[in-house]
């Protein structure tokens, strides 16, 4: 017994040595190459590519039933940065494709607390659990679900992190009455001063696991999948966006990512994923 606990000891610590000579190495591709952002060990270093993969949960494409006309906002590019309103990062969506739920989420809750309609906390497990559960969903479907079925409170049905009912008595106490979709860096920074968080998608590359801080470009690793996040900010570099990873994670759950990543392989907030997409009211 005591020769198998020091093998898994030994184990462990392995593990341990070869995530961080990792990340040493990304560091010095990133510090070789001026790429703008730091790397930095996490848990998601330590864990396996199944398990990562898992963190993820955005499908590509649309579905059409779910499809809006895409809007233009005046043409005037905003000065500056910008920061909108957001609730806290939560908890890390942990090994379950529910990355879509946060975000969808994330949109809702900021557009109330920019509409000065005070700050709600709305149930990412409710809202899974009416989609596709850990199994990832698209962008348009879950602003769709958003508007035509709503969710519970987190206080009713707290996250878990796999697929679980919500108990018996919880009933929808948030709802949008709409919702629109933008494309392109000027629509998103309009909308996002006028409507709150927006809610995109991008591919997820092995290097942006690490991600530590600064402005995230794609340098090294290959292509893991899909994922949902929710746009809060911009200056003149990039966007700040914030993550479902958990306040540990990046710069306190949230990461900030190069302009120049919507046009690549990243295809940040592209149309390969319906763009960005915002609430445009609310009905509770």
């Amino acid at each position: 017994m005591k020769k198998l606990i020091l093998l898994s000891v030994i184990a462990l610590f392995l593990i341990s040595a070869n995530a961080q000579q990792t990340v040493d190495e990304l560091n010095k591709l990133l510090e070789a190459t001026n790429a703008g952002w730091v790397a930095k060990e996490s848990y998601l270093t330590h864990m396996n590519p199944i398990e990562r993969q898992k963190m993820l949960g955005l499908l590509r494409g649309m579905d059409l039933e779910s499809a809006v006309e895409e809007t233009t906002f005046r043409d005037i590019v905003p000065e500056g940065s910008y920061l909108t309103k957001y609730t806290p990062v939560r908890p890390s969506q942990g090994e379950c494709g529910s990355c879509y739920a946060f975000g969808a989420v994330a949109a809702y809750e900021s557009y109330c607390m920019v509409k000065g309609l005070g700050s709600r906390d709305a149930s990412e497990q409710h809202f899974m659990m009416q989609a596709n559960g850990c199994n990832g969903w698209y962008l348009g479907s879950s602003m769709s679900l958003m508007k035509s079925k709503g969710v519970t409170s987190e206080s009713c049905c707290g996250y878990k992190g796999y697929q679980a009912n919500c108990p018996a008595g919880c009933s929808v106490t948030y709802q949008s009455s709409g919702y629109g979709q933008t494309s392109g860096k000027t629509n998103i920074q309009n909308a996002l001063r006028e409507q709150g968080a927006i809610y995109v998608g991008f591919v997820v590359f092995t290097d942006f696991y690490d991600y530590g801080t600064g402005y995230y470009t794609h340098k090294s690793g290959g292509e893991e999948g899909g994922h949902a996040v929710a746009i809060i900010g911009y200056d003149d570099s990039g966007w700040r966006v914030k993550n479902s990873w958990g306040p540990s994670w990046g710069e306190s759950g949230t990461f900030r990512i190069a302009y120049s990543q919507m046009d690549n392989e990243v295809g940040f907030a592209s149309s390969g994923f319906g763009g960005g997409y915002y609430i445009t009211g609310v009905t509770k």
